[in-house]
């Protein structure tokens, strides 16, 4: 085959655009390093949250394979679902933990029958975004029960709609919108409104809180003011052209700002552990309590261990994981904490780990703390990440006909769900599948006249595309004699 010549022009900018919004594997936030993700904290009497047991019918999706947040985002959500219920009681139906990242900082992906994105690839990426059920006043659906929609209505000619046709009739609306005051409080008073990015929310949900804030802001109560009103207006969507209009019908979708944990913010950051570490210590009566807590980073796991509430620091304290060594409390922190590496590697299922904290008593006895955790699932294919410079589109002109090849890495197959080309001509786009991985297709000169433009596409977990232009230039004319 004689190559015809080409200029194989691999638009980055455009190209990275479409990449971005990937489920590929790839923490869009990362930086020098991966981010370190915490295990969202299960729930316990009082902290004014709950989590979902599985996957519900309706898109209510919260599995605790997927609810790896970043620590500030964590402590941002439960300091204020405890204010909230300290505050107005516990509700019938708390705020509920849905989605938040894959343990590799992805945007989650249900990997059974094959591949695919639980959400729009990009949108749940680095720990900064997180799906929080609504404060709601019931769970009885009218197509199925438990329905964690904020609205009665929500479907259409039978079907679910993904989005509210009426009212919010069933949100807990004073809840929800004191969990939002102080979540813009804590933005506007620490962060000097740094820290909230976007927040998605259904148009009723959003209305209904707009009323509830200037009705409380002209009574001057909880906290409610004009500025937050406007900040909340500001940062709460429900665009259409962006995204957010549809499936916020059962959730709010809190996206924070990438700030740099270590710049000029970090006393802010501080501010907001220590008020999460005040919550835990309220939670547990004021009493000496452990503190464990699962983190990831590069999907090697290890449990942040801390023993707090009124212990002095001692040189003695120490912390093992399921009886095995033992490691001293860090020297220097405050704290009374160790790290405890948990060497597992892809597990399967999901399993547990008992967390012990061990000090002396002052009467020849040992003064023990034990806590058990969870162990979520993590599938191997996690550890993938596909490498846009590494797909590569080739042509090939044979008696004058073009030939098509995609080529990649056979290790991105287990993340790739389709292939195909597409032929943009005569203002036109066609498109043709590959049959198979590596299959060349073979486009016709007398269909398609040079100069046209062949995109090489692949998509990955069945969500956007991968996109690769390359531009068919005319054959060169013959040479007079």
């Amino acid at each position: 085959m004689r190559r015809i010549n080409l200029s194989i022009v691999f638009l980055m900018v455009y190209l990275f655009s479409v990449v971005g919004f990937c489920s590929d594997g790839v923490d869009r936030h990362r930086k020098f390093g991966p981010n370190t993700l915490y295990l969202f904290t299960e729930p316990s009497p009082g902290c004014g949250y709950a989590v979902l047991p599985k996957d519900s019918e309706g898109g209510a999706d919260g599995t605790i394979e997927f609810r790896w947040v970043q620590e500030h985002m964590q402590a941002l959500v439960r300091v204020c679902a405890y204010e909230t219920e300290k505050e107005l009681g516990p509700g019938k139906y708390p705020l509920t933990i849905f989605d938040g990242s894959a343990e590799n900082g992805d945007t989650p992906v249900d990997w059974e029958p094959s591949p695919r994105g639980r959400h729009p690839g990009n949108s749940h990426d680095g720990g900064i975004n997180l799906d929080l059920g609504y404060y709601l006043t019931s769970l009885e659906g009218k197509g199925f029960t438990p329905d964690y929609a904020a609205c009665t209505e929500h479907f259409e000619n039978g079907k679910d709609a993904w989005i509210c046709k009426g009212p919010a009739d069933r949100l807990d609306t004073p809840r929800m919108t004191y969990f939002y005051i102080q979540m813009f409080s804590i933005n506007r008073e620490l962060f000097g409104g740094a820290l909230l990015g976007q927040i998605g929310a259904d148009y009723y949900v959003r209305e209904a809180v707009i009323n509830q804030l200037k009705s409380w802001a002209k009574e001057k109560k909880h906290g409610a003011t004009h500025e937050i009103l406007d900040d909340f207006k500001r940062v709460v969507t429900c665009d259409e052209y962006e995204g957010w209009a549809g499936s916020h019908h059962h959730h709010t979708h809190i996206r924070l700002n990438d700030i740099d944990l270590y710049g000029n913010l970090r006393p802010a950051v501080e501010k907001l552990l220590q008020m999460e570490r005040d919550v835990d210590l309220a939670l547990a009566g004021g009493k000496p309590f452990l503190r464990a807590r699962l983190l990831s980073s590069g999907l090697e796991r290890a449990v942040e261990a801390e023993l707090t509430g009124k212990v002095a620091v001692d040189s003695t304290l120490r912390f093992n994981a399921d009886e095995k060594t033992f490691l001293y409390a860090q020297k220097g922190d405050p704290r009374n904490r160790a790290v405890l590496t948990i060497v597992e590697g892809p597990v399967a299922r999901q399993k547990q780990v008992t967390i012990t904290a061990e000090m002396p008593d002052g009467k020849g006895g040992q003064e023990r703390y034990s806590k058990v955790i969870a162990l979520p699932a993590q599938d191997p294919r996690l550890y993938i990440s596909i490498d846009p410079a590494q797909i590569k589109a080739e042509v090939a002109r044979v008696k004058g006909d073009f030939l098509c090849e995609i080529t990649w890495p056979a290790i991105y197959g287990k993340l790739v769900t389709k292939e195909f080309f597409e032929v943009v001509a005569e203002g036109k786009t066609l498109e043709f599948l590959a049959e198979q991985p590596g299959t060349q297709v073979r486009f016709s000169a007398g269909f398609f006249k040079a100069p046209f433009i062949i995109n090489a596409c692949v998509t990955t977990c069945g969500r956007k595309t991968f996109r690769i232009p390359v531009y068919v230039e005319p054959a060169p004319a013959a040479k007079a004699e």
